[in-house]
């Protein structure tokens, strides 16, 4: 079992990356992106992806590539001056718009106030430390001046940042006093971002329960007179399985068994798809699925490659997964992979509880 190996904790990345997220960038023809003049990224693979390669592989994109660019929605509404529980009163429901382009590719968006103005589009990140505001909307509220805007507007990979305190709600949920939230370039042409919700303030909210079919978050009420145990029979509903988490800093790790291999993945709802490293996915003796090879978008001009392999034996704690394709990206992870939201969408509902450390799993949902 690898260790995380950390080099900054942002994000479990090898090298420090501004947008904690997993993207495709518009590549999708057979081999590597071409990368954008203002940030070369690589021309071919890396040495250390796997190489164990089928006589036949295909050499047209799986069912499971990831999508080649974000699209983002748009929400309405107001912005709550206080949370507005659910009927019952003991939990707080917030609308999501989740994205499912394929059955093992998922984006989650929640609609995210800043001070009173919104909702904004911003993604539900576990496998961010950090909330994140696109410099962009932080200058259009004034949340920054013109000169930390321009400063913060860069083609690096690991741009600058800038921590704010805003007034922060999501959908009916207002989180209690300021909020610090970091604000650096996210948005690209190909991925528009306006924001992340990140595993800072989704822990805050002590158990998380993701609907993706209902496209809900639920969380324990703040006024609830009794949470805990009653908060969790209430949320848990619906869910089969338990796997214990592994918390490193802000991040949550289980533990994975791919073949005969066994590791850690980062529990990471703001990647598209379920991603391994090279060596990982080497060691597990895994069948390139594709020939193709897209990019994946890191950061404002820069990117990575990703290739494709085929999971048939594979499974989280005790908890057997259904065989898929997954990414596989040199130089980004550093745990073993993560389980993106392709994946965690087919055992819906999925429940985090931060409390107890334990992921809750619904049952497999059938493809289509």
């Amino acid at each position: 079992m690898s260790t995380p190996r950390t080099g900054r904790r942002r994000r479990l990345w090898a090298v420090g990356i501004t947008v904690p997220l997993l993207l495709v960038a518009s590549c999708t023809g057979p081999g590597p992106a071409s990368p954008s003049a203002s940030a070369p990224g690589p021309s071919a693979t890396p040495a250390g992806t796997p190489t164990t390669t089928p006589a036949a592989t295909p050499t047209t994109l799986p069912p499971g590539a990831f999508t080649s660019k974000l699209r983002i929605p748009s929400f309405t509404g107001t912005c709550p001056a206080a949370t507005v529980p659910a009927a019952s009163g003991r939990t707080v429901v917030i609308p999501l718009h989740i994205l499912t382009p394929s059955a093992v590719i998922s984006q989650l968006f929640v609609g995210v106030c800043l001070d009173g103005h919104g909702p904004y589009p911003f993604i539900i990140d576990t496998g961010s430390n950090q909330t994140y505001v696109d410099a962009a909307l932080a200058r259009q509220l004034e949340l920054i001046s013109a000169a930390a805007a321009s400063r913060l507007h860069t083609t690096t990979c690991n741009g600058p940042e800038q921590p704010v305190a805003v007034r922060l709600s999501a959908g009916p949920y207002v989180f209690a006093g300021d909020t610090k939230v970091l604000v650096t370039a996210l948005a690209s042409r190909s991925a528009p971002l306006m924001g992340i919700l990140g595993a800072a303030e989704l822990s805050r909210l002590g158990i998380d329960r993701i609907d993706y079919r209902a496209q809900t978050l639920s969380v324990p009420a703040p006024t609830a007179p009794a949470a805990g145990a009653a908060a969790l029979a209430t949320l848990s509903a619906g869910t089969v399985h338990r796997i214990s988490l592994h918390p490193s800093g802000a991040f949550q790790l289980l533990p994975v068994t791919v073949g005969k291999e066994r590791g850690e993945l980062a529990l990471d709802t703001g990647a598209q798809g379920t991603a391994l490293t090279p060596a990982f996915a080497r060691q597990a003796q895994l069948a390139r699925s594709s020939n193709v090879t897209t990019q994946t978008y890191a950061s404002l001009g820069c990117t990575r490659p990703v290739s494709y392999y085929a999971t048939r034996t594979w499974s989280i704690g005790a908890v057997a997964l259904a065989p898929q394709t997954v990414g596989v990206v040199p130089n980004l992870l550093v745990a073993d992979g993560s389980l993106g939201s392709g994946t965690l969408q087919r055992y819906s509902p999925i429940v985090i509880d931060y409390q107890d450390e334990e992921l809750l799993l619904g049952p497999l949902r059938p493809a289509g």
